[in-house]
């Protein structure tokens, strides 16, 4: 059964939906740098995917430098949490516990350090 087609004026622009050669493989190249867990499905690593994709938009780049710091700052934060991820592990000895504890805390810094850089640079862009 097919829900009925919203009206012309409520549709995407199909301009909207052309290849953008630069943002595809920004885009992949954020989704490879995101680890992969050893037990997760196909369909637990693409939401990650998504949630990265999600979490560069939500800075709203506009340029393309802008889109690689919010790359940047994605890539970052999802480093930082597969450290979490690793440190929080049922069955982790006390000695990986706490380098994947450091490790979170080193790669968290850098997040917080690329967001800021992608900050002064809106803010710089945005100046007159």
């Amino acid at each position: 059964m097919h829900s009925p087609s919203p009206p012309q004026d409520e549709r995407p622009d199909p301009a909207s939906f052309q290849d953008n050669p630069f943002l595809e493989v920004l885009l992949a190249a954020v989704c490879k740098a995101i680890p992969s867990r050893r037990d997760e499905s196909f369909v637990d690593q693409a939401r990650r995917w998504t949630e990265a994709l999600a979490a560069m938009t939500a800075l709203q780049p506009n340029t393309r430098y802008q889109w690689y710091m919010a790359a940047e700052v994605a890539r970052k934060q999802f480093a930082a949490l597969h450290s979490l991820a690793l440190y929080q592990r049922k069955g982790a000895s006390a000695k990986n516990k706490q380098k994947h504890g450091l490790d979170f805390i080193e790669l968290t810094k850098a997040m917080q350090d690329a967001l800021l850089r992608y900050d002064l640079l809106r803010n710089q862009d945005a100046a007159p």
